[in-house]
């Protein structure tokens, strides 16, 4: 169960983060179907194109986060063995509730019951209070932090320095998310539902939205609001009219797949529909026990949760094979379920329990004993020192003049370098200079980077272009 998924268990997962029409279409066909293969456009112009070429990144560690305060845990995922930190962690004050990682700042994020958000440091396990006076806080797609304070103040966090804005947000929001520009969008409270987008340089703008259940994409491009007469989709930062999708039974519970380009969407009735985000087409129907409340995909696709009304029980989706599978009992919260690989991490009773999708039967894997109080977030990221060679990539060894800057776009990690070296390969197909940088000491992902360049400058210029996350990264000196 621990070791990475196999070469077919990425070609499953991976077609359901490719925008293509069908799901059964042959992987080997086009390679894998990247632009550059398939005799498309150039790719890295817009977001769809790099999104249709980005992988899997795999989850391998779960972050036990203490509910009261106390010291976090780390476990190796989905088997749940305990990972000895590198340092002791300090330990995290009494939590409200955990927001995110920023990986490329190795900080894990939380808000804490004195409306403080915390960081803890990977690699330091120090703790650090980065804002104060917070209401609520997210992460945006490329994994920068914005607060909106209890005076509706808003401060983004840049490279662990604290920036407030000048403007302000409206209204008191039951949901936030960012883009990729740094907008800050909220769905507020209260009838009729709004839509309110905050920019660091333009007054607030608002508009109605139909009352119903939102979900957002992982890009932070679209929100979809099950508006019980039909499905509506708009993107925050489009002033077009919000579009309509018929949905048989009503739309009353919906969620996106891991790259937005699917759509789920259930009602009065006992089907998952699934749609495809580009043509609004009804692609798939899936016969469920009953109408579920609420619906969640897996990390990495291929799987769709739906929560029943009235019970502690959860329904499991085999959306890559078009059917329903089963239910296993378990509590439903914002962290948990949660299904990394071909394992469930559900809450049971006092416990987390892992599960293993591929038996019928889903048998237990392993147990966390009176876990289920605590907060839990996947990571892609372990204290242990991996093995291999050093992360300047060959290229960057050969270029002229040793001492130059070598700044890079990192636009991707994983953990396995079969999957870095082909996500490299597609990309340098694509007319990208991109190549693969092994793991140091302390790091566990083969990054994926573009160039190298001379100038932050430079690599921006370039970065803005692909209109997907990256990050500015320098290697540092060995």
């Amino acid at each position: 169960m621990s070791s990475p998924p196999s070469g077919l268990d990425v070609a499953r997962v991976l077609v359901y983060l490719l925008p293509v029409p069908t799901r059964f279409l042959p992987l080997a066909a086009c390679g894998l179907l990247t632009l550059a293969g398939c005799g498309g456009e150039r790719a890295g112009q817009s977001l769809g194109d790099f999104a249709l070429l980005t992988p899997v990144t795999a989850s391998t560690t779960l972050l036990r986060m203490p509910d009261d305060g106390g010291v976090p845990t780390l476990y190796r995922a989905p088997t749940l063995a305990e990972v000895p930190w590198a340092r002791t962690p300090d330990a995290l004050p009494a939590l409200r509730r955990p927001i995110g990682t920023d990986l490329d700042q190795r900080l894990v994020f939380a808000l804490d019951r004195d409306k403080q958000i915390v960081g803890l440091d990977l690699e330091t396990g120090k703790v650090n209070v980065f804002v104060e006076d917070v209401f609520d806080a997210f992460l945006a797609p490329d994994g920068a932090l914005f607060a909106v304070g209890t005076d509706s103040s808003v401060t983004e966090l840049h490279r662990r320095t604290p920036s407030r804005w000048g403007r302000k947000m409206v209204g008191t929001p039951q949901r936030l998310f960012g883009t990729l520009q740094h907008d800050v969008v909220a769905v507020l409270t209260g009838a009729p539902q709004r839509l309110v987008v905050v920019r660091s340089d333009n007054d607030p703008s608002v508009v109605d939205l139909p009352d119903g259940p939102t979900a957002v994409s992982s890009w932070g491009d679209l929100l979809a609001i099950a508006a019980d007469s039909a499905l509506v989709v708009l993107n925050p930062k489009d002033d077009r009219p919000p579009r309509t999708i018929d949905i048989p039974g009503a739309a009353r519970a919906v969620a996106f797949s891991p790259a937005g380009n699917r759509i789920y969407v259930s009602g009065s009735t006992k089907r998952l529909v699934e749609v495809d985000r580009d043509t609004e087409k009804t692609i798939g129907r899936i016969t469920l026990p009953g109408a579920p409340q609420a619906l969640r995909s897996s990390l990495y696709g291929g799987w769709v949760m739906a929560r029943p009304a009235g019970v502690d029980s959860i329904w499991l989706v085999d959306v890559a094979a078009g059917k329903f599978l089963g239910t296993i009992a378990g509590a439903w919260a914002d962290d948990l379920p949660v299904i990394i690989g071909d394992i469930a991490l559900v809450r049971q009773g006092d416990d987390v329990v892992a599960l293993d999708l591929t038996d019928e039967l889903f048998p237990e894997v392993e147990r966390i004993v009176h876990g289920a109080v605590d907060f839990y977030l996947p990571l892609g990221w372990s204290p242990e020192a991996p093995s291999g060679p050093d992360e300047t990539p060959e290229d960057a060894q050969a270029d002229e003049g040793g001492d130059s800057p070598r700044i890079y776009l990192q636009v991707s990690s994983s953990q396995n370098p079969k999957w870095a070296e082909d996500f490299a390969a597609r990309l340098s197909a694509a007319g990208l200079s991109a190549s693969v940088m092994a793991p140091r000491q302390g790091e566990e992902g083969y990054r994926v980077v573009i160039g190298p360049y001379l100038t932050r400058e430079e690599a921006d210029s370039v970065g803005r272009e692909l209109g997907a996350p990256y990050f500015i990264y320098q290697p540092r000196t060995p």
